[in-house]
């Protein structure tokens, strides 16, 4: 974990903000990610949701966890210049390593069908990048996550790729959608809503959240 602006931690323990009641934060999600949108809200919270632009290609760290960091500290900075100073900022990465190769979002359907093909079968992690900002403050963290596909036919995969809502996940896949993403996991390790796009277990103890 990266803590800017105060005295840098080892753990989540102590790293949160000063246990503020989640119903007195002005809380403002930096991302249009449906998924992420659905996590925040299955925590109870009060959010707005403000997405980011942010030209992910010029991030080029060969360390995964250092690349989805940065991209989610660049997605929160985004937004938080249009933020009140009251407001605490949510913003979060997601990309996918296999085999030493970064995979994002795909650029076509014809990209998307590749990916899946490349997946089909074998296993890959998934890493998050989460960044929480309020005021001069700012708690970077990532998450990882294992995910085996099973074999897939060729035929799942073109049926897939007719969805042009497969270019708005990396890999292609989404464990929300059984058409192309859940029924194609043989098995998860790690955090579940990490693979979702936000692991909500490392940013409840970022909010101090009490369940």
């Amino acid at each position: 974990m990266w803590c800017i602006g105060s005295t840098p931690s080892s753990g989540l323990g102590g790293t949160g903000f000063n246990s503020l009641h989640p119903d007195l934060m002005k809380i403002i999600l930096a991302s249009k990610s449906p998924a992420r949108k659905k996590l925040l809200l299955e925590l109870g919270l009060k959010f707005e949701v403000v997405p980011s632009e942010v030209d992910e290609e010029k991030f080029q760290d060969k360390k995964p966890s250092v690349r989805v960091k940065k991209i989610a500290l660049a997605k929160a900075k985004a937004v938080l210049e249009k933020a009140s100073k009251e407001a605490v900022i949510i913003a979060a990465d997601t990309m996918i390593y296999y085999q030493g190769k970064f995979i994002g979002k795909p650029k076509s359907l014809a990209e998307a069908e590749r990916m899946l093909s490349l997946l089909s079968g074998s296993t890959h992690f998934l890493y998050t990048g989460t960044c929480v900002i309020k005021g001069n403050r700012t708690i970077l963290d990532y998450d990882k996550s294992e995910v085996t596909f099973r074999k897939l036919m060729p035929n799942e995969i073109a049926d897939c790729v007719k969805d042009p809502e497969v270019l708005n996940h990396a890999g292609a896949y989404t464990i929300e959608k059984t058409t192309f993403g859940s029924g194609f996991i043989k098995k998860i390790k790690g955090s579940y809503s990490n693979v979702l796009g936000l692991p909500v277990e490392k940013l409840n103890k970022i909010l101090k959240i009490k369940n």
